[in-house]
C-alpha cells in the first residue's frame, strides 16, 4: 500500500508516524455514521483507516489537534448542548455559505485548539454552501470561513500550507519536544482569510483495480493516495 499523502507530508514532518494514532477500526467508522446519521465522505473514511487522529495538540491540521473517531463523537455530543443557547454575533465571511451561529448541531468537529474552537465538517450549510464543507467555528470564532469545500480538497490544502512554509516543526525549549506550528507559533484561525489564498483544488476519487485511489490536484501537481 502506498500512501502518497502521508509520504509527502513526512518530508516536512520527519517524525510524522510517531505523532499520529494507528488506524481506526472499520467498525468505529461504521458506528460513527450510525450514531450521527451522517454519511461521511469516502476520503475521510480512507484517511482514518490509516491514522485515527493526532496524539496531541500541535498536530498536522495546521497546528490543531486532529481528533480521533471516538473523541470526535464526544466533542460533537458536547457541542450540541451549546447549539440552542449560545448565539453571539457571528457572521459568515462569504454570505449565505455558513449559518451564522457559534455552534450548530450538524457541525461535526475533526480538530480543535484545546480552547473551544474547532475545524469541522458542515452538514447543514447555508443556502449557497456545500454539504460537508470544512469550516472554522467555536467559542472565539465570530467570523466563519469555508476553508475547503470537501474533505478531499482539504487534504490538498494541508499540503499546500506545508509546502509554502506556513506550517513548520518547532521545538519546545521547556520540554524538549517538538510540535507543529502555524506561522511563528500562531493560530491558524487568526490568519483567515489570508490563509485561504491557495490555488483551486480539484479532487477525484476513482476505483483502480480493487483499490480506491484519491487523486488530489493542486497548483498543477497531482497527488495520488492508494488505499486498499
Amino acid at each position: 500500500m502506498t500512501c502518497t499523502f502521508f509520504t509527502r507530508l513526512q518530508a516536512y514532518v520527519p517524525d510524522l508516524p510517531h505523532r499520529l494514532n494507528g488506524p481506526a477500526a472499520p467498525e468505529a467508522i461504521d458506528h460513527l455514521e450510525a450514531v450521527t446519521g451522517y454519511h461521511f465522505p469516502e476520503a475521510f473514511k480512507q484517511f482514518y483507516a490509516i491514522h485515527d487522529g493526532d496524539k496531541g495538540l500541535g498536530g498536522i491540521y495546521m497546528g490543531l489537534e486532529g481528533l480521533s473517531i471516538d473523541n470526535m463523537r464526544i466533542h460533537w455530543n458536547h457541542n450540541r448542548l451549546y447549539s440552542s443557547n449560545l448565539q453571539p454575533d457571528v457572521i459568515s465571511y462569504e454570505s449565505n455559505k455558513i449559518k451564522e451561529v457559534s455552534f450548530h448541531p450538524d457541525w461535526f468537529p475533526i480538530a480543535h485548539d484545546g480552547g473551544g474552537n474547532y475545524l469541522g465538517m458542515d452538514f447543514s450549510p447555508g443556502p449557497e454552501g456545500t454539504y460537508g464543507q470544512l469550516i472554522n467555528y467555536g467559542r472565539d470564532e465570530q467570523q466563519l470561513y469555508v476553508i475547503s469545500e470537501s474533505f478531499e480538497s482539504f487534504l490538498g490544502y494541508i499540503l499546500c500550507q506545508y509546502e509554502k512554509g506556513r506550517c513548520t516543526v518547532q521545538r519546545d525549549e521547556f520540554v524538549g519536544d517538538t510540535y507543529i506550528a502555524w506561522g511563528n507559533s500562531g493560530h491558524f484561525f487568526d490568519d483567515l482569510p489570508e490563509a485561504l489564498d491557495a490555488p483551486a483544488l480539484v479532487v477525484e476519487i476513482r476505483a483502480k483495480s480493487e483499490k480506491k485511489t484519491v487523486v488530489i490536484e493542486y497548483a498543477g501537481v497531482a497527488i495520488s493516495q492508494n488505499l486498499c
